[in-house]
C-alpha cells in the first residue's frame, strides 16, 4: 500500500492543490474529500506527492464515490500523469472533459482552446452528466452521450490525444442522485504493466461498499496500442467539475497500491546529486 486515505482529519502535506476555479477550494467535510459543491461552473484539481513506476508495475486504485444534490453534473476523474512535468501540472478542461480531456473553443463553451491534463497518461472519468464519453467539443473518440457512465481516456498532450479507450453504458445503480450523501459505490481500477509488452486495465464496482466487488464494469483490455511507451514515473491526481448543472462530488477511503516512492519536487531526477564514490586507484 502506497497510501490509505480515510480523510478523517486535515489534508496532510503530501496533498497539493493544482487548480481551483469558480470560488471553491477542495476540503475535508464529514470525513470525505469534497471536490465541488452544488454550484455552477466549478473546476478543481488535487494531487498527491507520491510517484509510481509506470512500467513493470501493478497499480491498484480503490475509492468510495459520492455525487449528490444539485442537478447532476458533471463528475470527477482519477488521473495518472507523467511525473516529469513537475510539481504542479496544468489540469485539463472543465465541464464534460472532467479536468482531464481537452476542449476546442470553436466547437465548445470554452472561450479559448483548453489543453488536456499536462502529461496526462490515463483519465478515469465518473460522469453523471454524460459528455466524457462524447466525441464532441474537441475530445478524441467516444461512444456518444452516456449519462451515469464511466470512461477511460488515454495519454495526450495539449489539444492532441486523450483518446477514448473504453467505457460503460449507463450504470445501474446510477452515479448521481438528488438524495443527500448518495454514493455510486466503491470502485477499483487496476493498471497492470508487469509485462512491458502489455498494459492491462480493469475496472470493478462494489455497489454496496461492503467489500465485495460484485461486477467487472470495464473488462480487462490491453491499452498498449494506444499508449505506446510509458513514462518512467507517474503520479495521481483527482479532478472535478460542474457546468450549467451541478452536484456535490466527494471521494473517500482512497487506497493506492503499487511500487511507489515519495515525490521530491526539488529533486525529480533521482540520479542527480549522486556521485561516484569509488577510488579508482584501488
Amino acid at each position: 500500500t502506497c497510501y490509505d486515505e480515510d480523510f478523517s482529519g486535515s489534508l496532510d502535506a503530501d496533498w497539493r492543490l493544482l487548480y481551483s476555479d469558480g470560488g471553491y477550494t477542495p476540503e475535508i467535510l464529514n470525513g470525505r474529500l469534497r471536490m465541488t459543491t452544488a454550484s455552477n461552473k466549478l473546476a478543481t484539481a488535487m494531487t498527491k506527492d507520491y510517484e509510481f513506476v509506470a512500467g513493470e508495475n501493478l497499480i491498484s486504485i480503490e475509492f468510495d464515490h459520492f455525487a449528490y444534490n444539485g442537478s447532476g453534473a458533471d463528475g470527477f476523474a482519477i488521473v495518472l500523469y507523467d511525473s516529469s512535468v513537475g510539481a504542479s501540472p496544468q489540469p485539463g478542461a472543465f465541464g464534460g472533459s472532467l479536468g482531464y480531456a481537452q476542449k476546442d473553443a470553436a466547437i465548445s463553451d470554452a472561450t479559448v482552446d483548453t489543453p488536456g491534463f499536462e502529461g496526462g497518461w490515463l483519465g478515469l472519468g465518473l460522469d453523471e452528466y454524460g459528455n466524457y464519453s462524447n466525441p464532441t467539443e474537441g475530445r478524441d473518440g467516444g461512444t456518444g452521450f452516456i449519462q451515469n457512465g464511466i470512461a477511460i481516456r488515454g495519454k495526450g498532450s495539449g489539444q492532441t490525444g486523450y483518446t477514448y479507450l473504453a467505457g460503460t453504458a449507463t450504470l445501474n445503480p446510477v452515479l448521481w442522485s438528488s438524495t443527500t450523501n448518495y454514493s455510486g459505490g466503491r470502485f477499483r481500477m487496476t493498471v497492470d504493466s508487469r509485462d512491458p509488452l502489455h498494459l492491462y486495465i480493469t475496472l470493478e464496482r462494489d455497489s454496496a461498499r461492503d467489500g465485495t466487488y460484485e461486477s467487472v464494469i470495464i473488462n480487462k483490455f490491453d491499452a498498449i496500442g494506444n499508449q505506446g511507451v510509458s513514462p518512467d514515473y507517474i503520479r495521481l491526481a483527482v479532478t472535478a467539475s460542474t457546468g450549467g448543472s451541478n452536484a456535490i462530488h466527494e471521494l473517500d477511503e482512497l487506497i493506492v497500491k503499487g511500487v511507489c516512492r515519495a515525490y521530491n519536487q526539488d529533486l525529480p531526477d533521482y540520479s542527480v546529486g549522486f556521485v561516484d564514490a569509488v577510488d579508482s586507484s584501488y
